[in-house]
């Protein structure tokens, strides 16, 4: 039997936590496998790269892109959804609306029994709910995000974040192992909680940065994002209006794959500006490589919006992937920013995205060899994987180790 199952519906590359938890847990010793998804050729492209690399085997289940299915999966999830706007408000169907392979996705699971399936996402969390009861195993959630706040409620199908809340409620207090990504969004699921759920930080292995900090006087003068993809409501706007009160040389590096249309509009901004040319659109690129791709720069940006409300809540793997590169970060003034500040003081700046004036201010006062230093001192010393992974295995160590970890659901 393995130890731990982990299952996300999402690709192994773009769920980096997962990755940083299976290789662990790996080299640990545990049995690990993953359940993930297949279904976004560039994406694919990078799983396959991380796992030629990895100790542990991965399943990816695929997802049919022919017209039929799509249009198949389409009627299922509204189907669902009906059952649970008409008042059948369980648990199970509510699994089911949020994600039309669900059941698929169990029967994976399944093909090889655990003793903890840890999920990651809330239809990963209803998979790994479905497949401990039936495989009388342990359940575990890895919270990245707040997730029935992590959109707008217009963002979302009709219906949709009373599902989320309710598989919140019905699901959480069953998990036996709990992790969140930051303080806040544990306070968020505290109330849920029937074991402790432990702050472990989004943050990665040494051996991604780079070998040495790149000299501040080497570094082009560069402001520089990264996510998987880039659009609207990221406060990328925000940090176009501050660019002209900094000195011309100044420009705006972004990496991912932009939403269609995004780069139009933004350039478009910027050209109005009198900033036409300075923002440069990069390739997507292995997670792995992100530390060491952000060293050339002067400041990275962790521009996190109010809204939702778990953007306020949530600590991004852009702020430590800064870090581990030695990178100095300018964060927008969040709750969650505003918390762990004065723990990374001299490395970072908050600021108001609505304030472009304070904004380029931080940014100049972040460009400095004495504030890079300190960044790559703090992602060396503190806030890395190998620290961090130390207090993820104690907490699977005690769930895995406790007198009464034995299945739950009788």
């Amino acid at each position: 039997m393995l130890d731990v199952c982990l299952i996300a519906t999402g690709h192994v590359s773009t769920t980096p936590r997962l990755v940083k938890e299976a290789d662990r847990l790996s080299a640990a010793g545990y049995r690990v496998r993953v359940v993930a998804s297949d279904h976004f050729a560039p994406a694919s492209r990078l799983d396959t790269a991380i796992l030629e690399k990895s100790r542990w085997k991965c399943t990816r289940v695929p997802l049919s892109r022919t017209a039929g299915a799509r249009l198949t999966r389409r009627l299922t999830g509204s189907f669902w959804r009906l059952l649970c706007r008409c008042g059948m408000d369980s648990q199970p169907l509510a699994s089911r609306a949020l994600s039309a392979r669900h059941a698929l996705f169990v029967r994976t699971a399944l093909e090889k029994p655990a003793r903890l399936y840890l999920a990651h996402g809330l239809p990963g969390l209803c998979i790994a709910a479905e497949a401990a009861q039936r495989g009388r195993a342990l359940l575990g959630f890895d919270a990245e995000d707040w997730h029935s706040e992590e959109q707008l409620q217009s963002q979302l199908r009709p219906g949709e974040p009373d599902l989320r809340r309710l598989v919140e409620a019905r699901l959480i207090p069953r998990c036996r192992h709990l992790t969140a990504a930051s303080p806040l969004i544990a306070q968020a699921y505290e109330p849920l909680c029937r074991s402790e759920m432990l702050t472990v930080l989004n943050v990665f292995p040494l051996e991604e940065a780079p070998s040495a900090p790149v000299p501040h006087s080497e570094r082009s003068r560069t402001l520089y994002w990264f996510s998987q993809s880039i659009g609207n409501d990221r406060g990328l706007e925000a940090i176009v209006r501050a660019m002209p009160l900094l000195p011309a040389d100044w420009t705006l590096h972004l990496r991912g794959i932009p939403v269609q249309g995004y780069p139009d509009s933004l350039n478009a901004l910027a050209k109005s500006l009198g900033l036409a040319g300075r923002i440069k659109w990069l390739d997507t690129a292995e997670a792995a490589e992100m530390a060491r791709l952000s060293a050339p720069h002067r400041v990275g940006l962790s521009t996190e919006a109010q809204v939702p409300p778990n953007r306020a809540r949530c600590l991004t793997n852009k702020l430590f992937t800064y870090l581990l590169g030695g990178l100095p970060v300018l964060l927008s003034d969040t709750p969650a920013h505003r918390l762990i500040a004065p723990a990374l003081d001299g490395a970072v700046r908050v600021a108001r995205l609505e304030d472009p004036a304070a904004l380029a201010a931080a940014i100049r006062e972040l460009d400095s060899p004495e504030a890079a230093a300190e960044a790559w001192r703090l992602g060396q010393s503190r806030y890395n994987w190998n620290v961090e992974a130390e207090f993820f295995l104690r907490h699977i160590a005690k769930t895995l180790n406790a007198p009464d970890a034995h299945p739950p659901h009788r």
